[in-house]
């Protein structure tokens, strides 16, 4: 069974995280009655330049804990505040290990600063939007390259070559050409009726 976002459904579990390395997130939920279902975020192919901007960033705890959960992430975008305490899970689901922050239109960010679950403090002033930076505690931050992963393939579930993993439709869908069968609808109570069918080879099938 299909499943769309707005329809009522029963899952018990949610994550997020940004599967092809875009710049959005994408969703897996997992549903209590079917299969698990993947929502890839498109905003990125249907926004114009700039108007879709973000920044994900990796903290590594060198006094705090190595993965830095409990950390509290602080983005400064003019008298905008985004705050994000960094847990990393949610109910039976684990979210990406990088926090995430959605910059809409705007185009740089006046300060970033970390709190680390042991006390330290560290703001940065410099961090370029749309990118992926890594802070370890007590040091600087370093960029991280990192490559659009997008599947082609036939993305329609109703083709003959429908392709699971596939994000982004190539035009290699294919499907079976049909044709009518001949013969009557109706059929009376004992009688015999005979049909036809003619395939794409034009191979003539019959039946009684």
């Amino acid at each position: 069974e299909d499943y769309d976002m707005a329809e009522p459904s029963k899952s018990n579990s949610l994550a997020t995280f940004d599967y092809d390395n875009d710049g959005d997130l994408d969703i897996l939920i997992g549903r209590r009655d079917a299969e698990i279902e993947f929502f890839e975020n498109q905003i990125m192919q249907v926004s114009s330049a700039h108007e879709a901007n973000w920044v994900k960033i990796d903290l590594v705890g060198t006094n705090s804990n190595r993965d830095a959960i409990g950390s509290i992430v602080e983005v400064y975008l003019g008298e905008l505040k985004l705050v994000k305490y960094k847990h990393g899970s949610t109910l039976m689901a684990q979210n990406q290990i990088p926090v995430h922050f959605g910059l809409s239109t705007f185009d740089e960010m006046d300060s970033v600063v970390i709190k680390w679950p042991s006390g330290t403090r560290q703001t940065f002033d410099n961090i370029p939007v749309n990118s992926f930076v890594r802070i370890t505690e007590g040091a600087s931050y370093q960029i991280i390259n990192q490559v659009i992963r997008k599947i082609p393939g036939c993305t329609d579930p109703e083709s003959c070559s429908y392709d699971p993993l596939a994000t982004v439709d190539d035009g290699s869908c294919t499907y079976l050409e049909s044709s009518s069968i001949m013969g009557s609808s109706i059929a009376s109570l004992f009688s015999r009726e005979s049909y036809s069918y003619q395939s794409s080879d034009q191979s003539t099938y019959q039946w009684d």
